[in-house]
């Protein structure tokens, strides 16, 4: 299936060498080997048994993952939902729930914070992923994430 904004954004530079993103360490990020964790994002997502349309709701610090996660909603027809790092467990349970969102990511420690009714929720998956690719997301794509870290 054709899709045109992940062509125009991502797709049209997989096979790129050069930089795309000076990291905070001074390491780079070729093109080639973000649009390959935009890959296995995709796939992860699609592993949960998420389909098109669904809301992902995304609790991170502002990373190269945090973008990744927005191509593999982009890649994978879902709808990526943006939560402000300051939100209260009060705003992240009303966006949750007027959104629908079917996966909330956020970070090991966040998600040790957060409330146990929003825990308790059937229809709501909480996975984890931390600034350094570690976390119950990328476990979903079988530790690949870390393996293709600069």
């Amino acid at each position: 299936m054709k899709n045109p904004l992940f062509e125009k954004l991502f797709e049209k530079n997989k096979e790129r060498n050069d930089t795309f993103l000076l990291l905070e360490n001074e390491s780079t990020l070729t093109f080639k080997s973000f649009i390959k964790i935009v890959n296995l994002f995709s796939g992860s997502l699609i592993n949960l048994g998420l389909l098109p349309g669904d809301r992902v709701a995304v609790k991170l610090e502002k990373s190269y993952f945090f973008l990744a996660l927005y191509g593999a909603c982009v890649r994978s027809g879902m709808i990526f939902l943006p939560l402000n790092d300051s939100y209260t467990s009060e705003e992240i349970i009303f966006f949750l729930n007027d959104s629908e969102a079917k996966l909330f990511i956020t970070t090991s420690s966040q998600s040790k914070n957060l409330p146990e009714v929003l825990l308790q929720k059937k229809a709501l998956l909480l996975r984890t992923l931390d600034k350094d690719g570690s976390g119950t997301f990328s476990e979903v794509a079988g530790r690949a994430i870390q393996k293709s870290q600069p």
